[in-house]
């Protein structure tokens, strides 16, 4: 079978098939863009929530940090970080006090400071701290706070007032991460793999975690009390901090961990450069995070009050969509037509589906551009509701009014959509018409009751299709020399292909 059909039917079967139920923690929308002066993409190293349940992004290119009170849908830059042009790491303590590690190159070198916030991340305000580097703060228990350093640890037991260096017993290494756990304090040190401390962070020992556990990332807590820490290996986990268990990779291939995260029922692992992945059978098998993604670069997860997952990446805060959800998916985002002269048409077809458990509603579908009235849909559309699983199929005409490359942009006005999906790029070549004089190409594919009718004026068939690809060659009749019918076919989708002047088309027909 032609390779192109091959394609073509991959990707309308995997749309025709979609399970009734999503798998809803797989599906992410992103927050509103940072109103940032330079209008750039802006990437987000950290992402927490505050006990009111706002949101407070971390951010790199001297944007500072941006808060949002209303789950996303607008940010606005806390007063006082502006002049940072990282934010590495967030903390709060018991007594509701935010405190974030800033960082910026001052005199080629590289130097952090500690701001806090006392007004759940409006305003935020310069704390005393030694000028070096910090990786990552932690709250731990009885108001204890630390910073992880690239000179070692320091502790806080004010609010952050004033800070000791608590070191003894570690390596003289990077410290990556600090978290505590019922079975200690543990720091993840550069190379050096795990240490522990059982006195409130003073003094360290080697917690005998093993190789794999040398260039630990991340650490964190999951759900059932287990310590999770990232690693150049994988994920790895244990309930005692002795016996530790591998959960996310094969132990020997290297990997670009970034970050570990569990809520309820679901894992969760960051990577630098595949985005990130979901376990919902506590690891045994896992689901790349992939639709509504537009980001490989996953640098931390964090739990809003409504329960939902968010996710900080090198293009912004991304979150899991609602339980209930519009989700449109379309079967390309391109369309290439082929030569088309001046004054005549050729016309192209698109499947749009709603793969949500959710209605999803068309407001509108318009072209937009200098070329847009060049290109249009055969019928307008307008608040058309697509309920779950529904299908339908969108003709796109091209009649160049000029010749040369013509392009614009089919825009999608949605409500409840979910998916990344909402434009589709159209581009024809337009022939003066003195230059060719080919007729009009005639081709009018359609489905009537049972059967399917194909009457090509100027073209080949190739064959006609099911979606599991099977041929549909005994069901197929010859009326005449242009008339080709399909008979007796049951409910579903099938494609025709047709080929003219080397393109080859497909024509999909839903039998009902």
């Amino acid at each position: 079978m032609n390779t192109f059909i091959l394609h073509i039917l991959s990707i309308l079967c995997f749309v025709h098939v979609l399970p009734q139920q999503a798998f809803s923690q797989n599906f992410w929308s992103q927050t509103a863009s940072y109103p940032f002066d330079a209008g750039a993409v802006v990437p987000s190293f950290i992402i927490t929530v505050t006990k009111a349940g706002y949101y407070l992004a971390g951010t790199g290119d001297g944007a500072g940090i941006y808060r949002s009170t209303n789950q996303g849908q607008t940010w606005v830059q806390s007063i006082g970080t502006s002049w940072y042009s990282h934010c590495l790491s967030y903390a709060i303590s018991d007594q509701g006090t935010i405190f974030a590690a800033m960082n910026r190159l001052v005199d080629a070198k590289d130097s952090s400071w500690i701001l806090a916030s006392t007004n759940g991340g409006a305003n935020f305000t310069k704390r005393v701290f030694p000028n070096i580097r910090i990786v990552r703060l932690h709250a731990g228990k009885e108001g204890r706070l630390f910073a992880a350093t690239d000179k070692g640890i320091y502790r806080s037991i004010d609010d952050g007032m004033s800070w000791t260096k608590t070191s003894n017993g570690l390596p003289n290494t990077v410290v990556n991460d600090i978290t505590e756990h019922s079975s200690g304090i543990y720091a993840a040190m550069e190379g050096e793999g795990l240490f522990i401390s059982n006195d409130g962070g003073i003094n360290w020992k080697d917690a005998d975690a093993g190789v794999y556990l040398q260039f630990t990332r991340d650490l964190a807590i999951l759900p059932d009390g287990s310590i999770t820490c990232a690693t150049q290996y994988g994920a790895f986990r244990s309930k005692d901090g002795k016996e530790w268990s591998i959960y996310f990779g094969n132990g020997s291939d290297q990997l670009p961990m970034q970050t570990v995260f569990g809520t309820g029922n679901s894992l969760y692992v960051g990577l630098n450069g595949s985005a990130g992945y979901v376990s919902n059978d506590d690891g045994k098998t896992w689901a790349q995070l992939l639709t509504g993604f537009k980001s490989t670069v996953v640098n931390s997860f964090a739990l809003d009050s409504t329960g939902k997952v968010l996710t900080a990446t090198n293009t912004g805060i991304f979150k899991q969509v609602p339980d209930q959800f519009g989700l449109l998916s379309l079967s390309t985002s391109l369309i290439e037509f082929s030569e088309t002269n001046q004054g005549e048409r050729a016309t192209e077809t698109v499947i749009v589906s709603n793969a949500g458990n959710a209605p999803l509603m068309i407001k509108s579908i318009a072209t937009s551009g200098y070329e847009a009235s060049e290109f249009k849909v055969s019928t307008p559309i307008y608040n058309k509701t697509l309920l779950p699983n529904d299908t339908m199929l969108l003709h796109v005409m091209f009649e160049p009014k000029g010749s040369g490359k013509r392009q614009t942009d089919l825009q999608f006005s949605l409500e409840n959509n979910y998916s990344s999906s909402d434009h589709i790029i159209l581009e024809g070549l337009g022939i003066a018409t003195s230059s060719l004089h080919d007729h009009e190409i005639k081709t009018n594919v359609y489905a009537q009751g049972r059967s399917i009718i194909a009457d090509i004026q100027d073209g080949t068939l190739i064959g006609g299709y099911s979606l599991l690809g099977e041929a549909l060659d005994q069901q197929s009749q010859r009326i005449d020399t242009t008339m080709y019918q399909w008979n007796n076919l049951i409910p579903g989708m099938y494609v025709i292909f047709i080929q003219s002047k080397g393109n080859i088309t497909p024509y999909p027909i839903v039998i009902y």
